[in-house]
């Protein structure tokens, strides 16, 4: 699979989970768990492979998140979306990226529920934002 199928199918990806979490205030498992899946197995591969940045991004982020969780900060959706999302960012921009990419989704959500004057926002938006902002910035910082 070339890069151009694997950013339009991610892209498509990101959109739905946008969809479903602004519209529903959801994110739905048949988006959210073969991704979490996909994430491991990528994550594990490339560990194999010598290059673990995959794994530490999908721990890093997976494992905020869930301790988040516990604490009644984040849904289970978003627990279930942020290990592929680590993964990603970490496959490709380094670990350093997932926590810019974890600041930044809080930093959305923070400034999206000051606009609308919501303390509950959709935070699966801001997670993508969040993520795709850290690849670009470390991409082009590098």
């Amino acid at each position: 699979m070339g890069w151009g199928l694997f950013g339009g199918t991610v892209a498509a990806w990101c959109a739905a989970l946008c969809w479903f979490d602004v519209r529903q205030r959801r994110l739905p498992n048949a988006l959210t768990v073969p991704a979490a899946a996909c994430g491991v197995i990528a994550a594990l591969t490339l560990a194999l492979c010598g290059a673990p940045s995959a794994l530490a991004g999908m721990g890093l982020w997976g494992g905020t998140y869930l301790v988040v969780f516990l604490l009644g900060g984040v849904g289970a959706g978003d627990v279930k979306l942020a290990p592929a999302l680590g993964a990603l960012v970490g496959g490709l921009a380094g670990a350093s990226a997932v926590l810019l990419a974890v600041l930044g989704a809080q930093a959305i959500t923070v400034a999206w529920s000051v606009v609308v004057r919501d303390r509950l926002v959709p935070h699966g938006p801001a997670m993508i934002l969040g993520a795709v902002t850290a690849v670009v910035l470390t991409l082009n910082a590098r």
